[in-house]
């Protein structure tokens, strides 16, 4: 069936926006979005809004809780990942760069920022959600500016994910991409690890800060903004070779990319553990992302498409509100990518 999307203004004499304004305008639409009925903690740090969603993957195991530390300044939206978090002295909990990477509240200096914002122009959150799947996309537009943030609250059911010694970060973004002749579609996952999450990054039995890439010698060595393609599909056009080094350079490549876990990352390993991976669905989005109202469409007759233009199958029967696009500079070798949400 299709969606109905919930829309989350700041417009008119509202502008421009606040920090705690935009807060707010995110705590409706996540909770829209089924992630949360309300922050796991709220508060002001110096001139920072903070806020924490709390998401329990599984109850009763070691790691099946993820605290998601978004904060708000100004125009902007941050994000950093914890693996536990101390509602009275609000600060996470754990060891620096396994559980969090800093405890500062009143900067966004460790922080992610999803885009750069403009208070003084209309923001607009737009829910998509799969009622049936419970899936749902939001869609960030202020000004020219767009993105979209996708959440998997749920219990990931590959066995491949040991949420007894691994936290689960299920923050990622549909994403599209054009490169040569080849065009690409998929999830893939905000950037910001930590090493005691699925895709952590971290010392691999080396101390040498220069070996990945850290010129600090006195930080930790290991990049906490690593990427990770989680799922994608690829469209070539007629006589061109799909399978061709581009397919690898989307993210870290249109593959899924897979963990070793060192106990010098993660110290609830006690040995290298190189677990076999047995199952095709590596996180919970890969079941339902697209669902049937979610879809990737690869169009070699349309290219001046824009996020929130509709995407007409058939009248009135099936139609889509284009969520993300890349638009093909050339419709004879590579088509326009495009994700949208059905709406009719």
């Amino acid at each position: 069936m299709a969606i109905t999307p919930s829309t989350y203004s700041i417009t008119g004499e509202d502008l421009p926006y606040t920090a705690a304004g935009l807060a707010d305008l995110v705590r409706d639409a996540f909770i829209a979005a089924g992630w949360m009925t309300a922050w796991h903690d709220s508060f002001l740090s110096g001139s920072v809004e903070n806020r924490i969603l709390k998401v329990t993957h599984k109850a009763g195991v070691a790691c099946g809780i993820t605290y998601y530390w978004f904060q708000f300044t100004g125009a902007n939206m941050f994000y950093a990942l914890a693996t536990g978090w101390n509602v009275s002295t609000h600060v996470p909990t754990g060891s620096t760069w396994l559980d969090f990477i800093s405890t500062t509240t009143n900067a966004t200096t460790n922080h992610m920022r999803f885009a750069s914002l403009n208070a003084a122009q209309s923001i607009t959150i737009k829910a998509y959600k799969d009622e049936t799947t419970g899936l749902c996309v939001l869609l960030v537009v202020n000004g020219s500016t767009r993105f979209n943030i996708v959440l998997d609250n749920a219990e990931p059911n590959s066995s491949f994910i040991d949420l007894s010694k691994k936290h689960y970060a299920g923050l990622y973004w549909f994403r599209t991409r054009i490169s040569g002749n080849v065009g690409y579609a998929g999830v893939q996952s905000y950037p910001f690890r930590l090493r005691k999450t699925l895709r952590g990054e971290g010392l691999r039995a080396n101390t040498d800060p220069s070996v990945f890439g850290v010129s600090n010698t006195a930080s930790e060595p290991w990049e906490p903004y690593s990427q990770g393609l989680l799922s994608g599909y690829v469209y070539g056009a007629p006589g061109n070779n799909t399978n061709d080094s581009n397919n690898f350079n989307f993210g870290t490549g249109a593959v899924i990319p897979l963990d070793i876990n060192f106990p010098e990352n993660n110290t609830l390993y006690s040995t290298t553990d190189s677990p076999p991976f047995v199952s095709a669905r590596l996180l919970g989005l890969m079941g339902t992302a697209p669902s049937a109202e979610f879809a990737i469409i690869a169009s070699y007759t349309q290219n001046s498409l824009t996020v929130g233009s509709r995407m007409v199958i058939s009248i009135g029967v099936e139609e889509y509100e284009v969520i993300t696009v890349t638009n093909s500079a050339n419709l004879g070798t590579a088509p326009t990518m495009i994700i949208a949400a059905r709406v009719v």
